[in-house]
């Protein structure tokens, strides 16, 4: 006996025609239509997106997408330091009190270190007179030598160098804050700096250990080329070559991830960012500028530094004038004050610097099509 198709039963509300329906096809049309709505979102966004980010798929990239900026010209490198400085000395007693405090801070944590080797290095090039120049040949010496070999204290403790970091991290934190309210024309104090300045604390330090982590590749670089001397690896030049290659790619591979990250420093400490969002969103910023993000770093660090250089020196001349002078000067600890001073004033005028350069990026930043 032939079977009639199946009705809905009692009590029910199906009709027979979802009944005639098995379940397993209810589902997939369900994510057929699912599927097709997504499609059609995504299309009618692909062209014109708010936050355009190349290279992220396996689709191929329009010219139009990846046509790189011409650079800045040079007054524009000198303007954001010219903006820089008038900002900072503009408001001296609030970043001057920044860079105090947190000196102190660090003083307090990691202890007071380096007059030792101070006195030892001046004594030797005092007793050297080098090239005849005397005292200035005493302070030059004193100054390259320092520089070149990590500073008055070159072998610190993991606590000592975590400390310093963590009281560079605040500096830097402080300064930004400062350097927000300032352009934002809103009244700021140093209490209001150091009471408000620490929120974005952990995500500040979740992007920095994401920038070690990016920086990995040069390490790995490091240690393979301190192996390869010792084994006298790159004596052939075959090998040599092969190193080179491996560096070179190793360390596009820093170059192209760590960027963004310095300038998710300072995007990650607005309100409501959170680290990963900061990190794409200042790899949006950057696309195309990635050499002239390089030339500001430089330019900025490169002036910074000599003025760290030029006031130094003539410190560490006045330091030795007055301990021949005076002799109860000797057991003063002046100049190494001074160099923890302008360490901080750099970390202060260097995060200012490239506060400042964000903004532009920010007013310069134009969405771009796929």
């Amino acid at each position: 006996m032939k079977k009639g198709p199946k009705t809905a039963k009692k009590g029910t509300n199906y009709t027979k025609a979802e009944v005639r329906v098995p379940f397993l096809h209810k589902v997939r049309a369900k994510i057929v239509q699912k599927w097709q709505s997504w499609r059609q979102k995504r299309a009618a966004t692909r062209h014109v997106s708010q936050n355009p980010s190349p290279h992220r798929t396996l689709r191929k990239t329009s010219r139009h997408a990846i046509k790189a900026d011409k650079f800045d010209k040079p007054a524009k490198y000198f303007s954001i330091i010219k903006q820089t400085f008038r900002l900072i000395f503009g408001h001296k007693r609030l970043f001057f009190g920044i860079v105090l405090i947190l000196m102190l801070a660090s003083i307090v944590a990691t202890g007071f270190i380096g007059d030792e080797r101070y006195n030892t290095i001046t004594e030797i090039f005092d007793r050297e007179n080098i090239a005849g120049l005397g005292k200035f040949g005493t302070a030059l010496g004193t100054l390259v030598t320092t520089l070149t070999q990590g500073g008055l204290n070159p072998s610190p403790t993991v606590e000592q160098r975590l400390m310093t970091i963590f009281c560079g991290t605040l500096a830097f934190m402080a300064t930004i804050y400062a350097m927000r309210q300032l352009l934002a024309k809103n009244k700021i104090t140093l209490k209001d700096t150091l009471y408000n300045c620490f929120q974005p604390l952990v995500p500040c330090l979740l992007v920095l250990i994401i920038t070690l982590i990016q920086l990995i590749p040069l390490l790995i670089i490091y240690i393979t080329y301190s192996a390869a001397i010792q084994t006298d690896f790159l004596a052939n030049p075959f090998y040599a070559l092969l190193f080179g290659g491996f560096a070179l790619l190793l360390g596009l591979l820093s170059y192209h991830l760590a960027l963004p990250s310095i300038i998710a420093l300072v995007a990650v400490t607005a309100p409501g960012m959170y680290p990963l969002k900061a990190i794409a969103n200042a790899a949006d910023l950057i696309r195309g500028k990635r050499f002239n993000f390089i030339l500001y770093i430089l330019v900025g660090a490169l002036i910074i530094a000599l003025l760290w250089v030029a006031t130094f020196l003539p410190v560490v001349l006045f330091d030795q004038w007055l301990k021949g002078i005076w002799e109860f000067w000797q057991g003063v600890p002046f100049a190494p004050l001074v160099w923890q001073f302008l360490t901080f004033s750099v970390i202060v005028m260097f995060s200012a610097y490239v506060y400042l350069y964000y903004r532009r990026l920010i007013d310069e930043f134009r969405p771009r099509p796929y």
